[in-house]
């Protein structure tokens, strides 16, 4: 790595060491005024949202972070999900809802809904978001993995924002991984992102744990880049749902329990859950656990109804969806999973053992994340090329029978690191004071 990139990250993986000689940040650093309550601020939450659910599970928990630390401030989001998310965003949070777009391949979209070109829907997304911010005013603008959003779609609002002397400070959340280090590298640098990074973008938040994978060094982030990237641990709502486990208990099954779940369900529902009820079919005579199989809310309803007609006559419930899937996870001997960011975490959060098979498709973004946690010893991984009927039913058997339960093991120990919703909050509380004394400066 040449000098200019950054060298290391620092013991406590809170933040990068700074080449500049600026003091790192410390997560143990808390807002200078503990009144603070976010009185008369306003933050803008961006969630591009073009496959599954994963980005807007995300910046749902960082709002209820944000409520909860600051009661007071108004919070807006802007999302592309084509699901309802009011109910995810708790009390005191509004959204505008950008025309859904769907991702086809790297690089390649599509309208979900409208009959529209893609470069039309394209445009009107561009336009919302920047009315958005130009009538909302927010202190505090928050991307969420997409530094230029889709197609470059905040590229008209951080022009207008660098026009104009505004009070917005803008703030990029980066999941743990994004793809092969090579790809990413190249891709930012034909798009102009790295620029972006150091002219827009006055803190980066890592949504991860830099001893599983370190972003900042992978991705070659300059010093200047470095210097204002700070890790988080996984962003996960392990508060709110120690509170509902603990009012709905743990149960006391009859048999071990499987989960099976793919996230949004927008991709791999046939490859992972038609192949599972393939081989729970095959090996009738040696299944004497129960499933529980989610498909995820997007799944195809044609897609659906097959699965359902596979599940006739075996010991499976199949759902779309679940409400408390804290419980459901918990509860369970095993949970097998695509290995993207949110459905990860939630296994790294809830479950006993997890068994990833991650979605290779697009990007290796879900298979090295996969070969990370496995590495430590936290996951099993089965690759998508290798999943046969035998192969799964396999592992299964040998998941349930074993007697560790390495992911409970984890969180007793503490090597899983799940607060980055609240220290996203403080980090985001920290620039909200700021642009708050700026304004009082101003009157």
């Amino acid at each position: 790595m040449s000098p200019d990139k950054a060298q290391s990250v620092s013991a406590d993986n809170n933040a990068v060491d700074s080449p500049s000689g600026v003091p790192p940040r410390s997560h143990q650093e808390r807002p200078s005024q503990p009144t603070f309550t976010g009185s008369g601020m306003r933050a803008l939450l961006y969630s591009h949202d073009t496959l599954g659910l994963g980005h807007i599970s995300r910046t749902a928990k960082i709002c209820r972070a944000l409520k909860c630390a600051y009661p007071e401030l108004s919070i807006l989001v802007v999302t592309g999900s084509p699901v309802s998310i009011q109910a995810r965003l708790g009390d005191g949070v509004d959204y505008i809802k950008l025309p859904s777009v769907k991702k086809l391949a790297d690089e390649r979209y599509t309208s979900r809904e409208l009959k529209n070109s893609f470069e039309r829907t394209l445009a009107l997304r561009s336009q919302l978001i920047l009315s958005a911010v130009r009538e909302f005013a927010p202190h505090v603008m928050l991307v969420d993995h997409a530094p230029l959003g889709v197609k470059g779609e905040l590229l008209p609002t951080f022009s207008w924002l660098a026009a104009h002397d505004n009070c917005t400070q803008v703030a990029l959340g980066l999941r743990d991984v994004l793809d092969e280090p090579s790809s990413v590298i190249e891709r930012w640098k034909k798009q102009g992102v790295y620029g972006v990074l150091r002219d827009t973008y006055k803190r980066i938040l890592i949504y991860g744990d830099a001893n599983v994978f370190n972003p900042v060094i992978e991705y070659e982030f300059p010093q200047d880049i470095a210097a204002k990237t700070s890790f988080c641990n996984f962003v996960s709502d392990h508060r709110q749902a120690h509170t509902q486990l603990s009012e709905n208990g743990d149960r006391a099954p009859e048999k071990q329990s499987v989960v099976v779940t793919i996230g949004g369900g927008d991709y791999y529902g046939r490859e992972v859950i038609g192949t599972y009820l393939d081989a729970l079919k095959e090996f009738a005579g040696r299944v004497d656990f129960t499933s529980e199989i989610i498909t995820g809310p997007l799944i195809d309803p044609a897609l659906f109804a097959e699965l359902c007609g596979k599940a006739q006559g075996l010991p499976v419930v199949l759902h779309k969806s679940v409400d408390d899937i804290y419980s459901l996870l918990r509860n369970s001997d095993l949970v097998i999973a695509t290995g993207g960011y949110n459905t990860t975490i939630e296994a790294l959060t809830y479950a006993n053992r997890a068994l990833i098979i991650p979605r290779v498709t697009m990007r290796r973004e879900q298979q090295i994340r996969a070969d990370k946690l496995a590495s430590l010893g936290l996951v099993s991984t089965l690759h998508p090329e290798t999943l046969t009927t035998t192969r799964l039913f396999s592992q299964v058997e040998r998941q349930l029978a074993l007697s560790e339960t390495p992911l409970e093991k984890a969180r007793r120990e503490k090597t899983i690191k799940l607060d980055s919703a609240e220290r996203a909050a403080e980090a985001l509380g920290e620039m909200l004071q700021s642009a708050a004394a700026k304004t009082k400066m101003e009157r």
